[in-house]
């Protein structure tokens, strides 16, 4: 996925907007999935692509052989399924559970998507992101909100 969201946006010599842009690359990254596709470009254990999980490294168990590095598409069988007993050695069964109610990668599904997992319809909306963050941070008692609005901006 680093591919498709960079790890770092910062640039010498940036904007302003710019900069307040790369300080919540990090939040976006946490509040986006994906929708597989072919599967191609997604790291099985080090992407985000079941839905409001993360990533999966966080949930395996230490053992040998876990590739970390390993494709979504190295995870599905020649028949077409989930490797379901790949995924049990490492996971427990509820996350098996929502990885098998996700359509296992094909070549002929499509391409892969990413989604903003805070709107039903997956689009990004600055309101959404907003909305999010003031219920994950919001403080009746700090104003910094209603400087936020306050703010004029360049003229």
């Amino acid at each position: 996925m680093t591919e498709v969201v960079p790890e770092n946006i910062m640039h010498g010599n940036c904007s302003t907007i710019w900069r307040g842009i790369t300080k919540v690359l990090p939040l976006l990254k946490e509040n986006i999935c994906w929708s597989i596709g072919k599967g191609a470009i997604f790291r099985c254990w080090e992407d985000s692509w079941v839905l409001k999980i993360g990533l999966l490294k966080a949930y395996s168990s230490p053992m040998e052989g876990l590739d970390l590095k390993c494709l979504v598409k190295d995870m599905v069988t020649e028949k077409g399924s989930w490797d379901i007993a790949a995924f049990r050695n490492w996971l427990k069964k509820d996350i098996v559970r929502k990885i098998t109610n996700i359509p296992p990668s094909h070549l002929l599904i499509g391409p892969n998507k990413f989604f903003w997992i805070h709107m039903s319809n997956g689009e990004f909306s600055v309101k959404s992101a907003y909305q999010m963050l003031r219920e994950s941070t919001w403080n009746e008692q700090e104003g910094k909100w209603k400087d936020i609005w306050k703010f004029r901006g360049p003229q």
